[in-house]
């Protein structure tokens, strides 16, 4: 106690936390603090995993162990994507190797990295085992992420939310969890989710300390134009949307609960063609 009045004396933090890998997202929502289950959510293919792996490569620039746990996705993937936003590389080129243009000490340096800081490790679905499993690895990491929980059948009970909780607090790191929103939403005219739509919400509003959902009203807006081409190309009207394919869309990232910080919601630029979000200077969170 004495040491933490010390520091507020001095004006010096008295909480640490894992960047969420943009300085201005870390000061507005205090970043991921050791001890807190962190919850991120969305629809298939909105950013869940990019958002997380955000966090990743900052933390593993910086020396710190993650241990990342792939439910859903092949190892050679995640790899992909965290290669692409590290080099500004398109996703695709990388996974065909056709990139070009890429400094051969930056791939190298990319490379070690990774090998030295992060913990890849599949999860088969079925997995009872899968607690006693990962314990060695999470004991020595700064970060746990747990991609994507809806393909695991151990996260059907709220014991394993209460463990995950309790892991995050006893080794003092924080965990963050991927999951979807259910498919209902799109039934709906503002299909912004809610905290209701989250897989297993019932579970997770009980132990997540944050609670973050990805939307893209860009998205919608894209497929309503996907279908408008093609039905005047059917009528044989010659149009063109510019609207589809754009290399970078608007996304928001929406803050449902956070403990310790602020809640709110924040519109980020996306790279669809590297698979990552942009950094983004003029974050600002507001109540919502």
């Amino acid at each position: 106690m004495n040491n933490i009045l010390k520091k507020i004396l001095k004006k010096e933090p008295i909480i640490e936390y894992i960047t969420t890998g943009d300085d201005d997202l870390d000061k507005k929502m205090l970043g991921y603090q050791k001890g807190e289950l962190i919850t991120i959510a969305s629809r298939p293919g909105f950013g869940k995993t990019a958002l997380a792996l955000k966090s990743v490569i900052a933390n593993i620039k910086k020396g710190k162990k993650v241990y990342y746990i792939i439910c859903g996705e092949s190892s050679e993937t995640i790899i992909a994507r965290i290669i692409a936003q590290m080099l500004n590389i398109k996703i695709n080129d990388l996974l065909l190797g056709t990139y070009t243009d890429v400094d051969e000490f930056e791939m190298q340096n990319a490379l070690d990295i990774i090998c030295e800081y992060l913990i890849l490790e599949e999860c088969s679905p079925m997995d009872i085992k899968w607690f006693d499993d990962i314990c060695f690895n999470m004991f020595h990491s700064d970060l746990t992420v747990i991609d994507n929980i809806n393909y695991s059948n151990i996260f059907d009970n709220i014991d394993s939310f209460r463990k995950l909780k309790e892991f995050a607090y006893d080794w003092k790191q924080p965990i963050i969890i991927l999951t979807s929103i259910d498919i209902n939403v799109e039934k709906r005219l503002d299909k912004r989710p809610r905290l209701l739509d989250i897989n297993n919400a019932k579970y997770i509003s009980e132990y997540s300390d944050k609670i973050i959902v990805i939307y893209s009203d860009d998205f919608y807006k894209e497929k309503l134009e996907a279908k408008k081409e093609n039905i005047l190309r059917i009528k044989g009207e010659d149009y063109k949307s510019t609207f589809i394919n754009k290399p970078i869309i608007e996304k928001e990232i929406i803050v449902l609960r956070n403990i310790f910080g602020q809640n709110g919601k924040l519109r980020v630029e996306f790279n669809k063609s590297i698979g990552g979000f942009l950094d983004n200077k003029e974050i600002v969170l507001r109540v919502i």
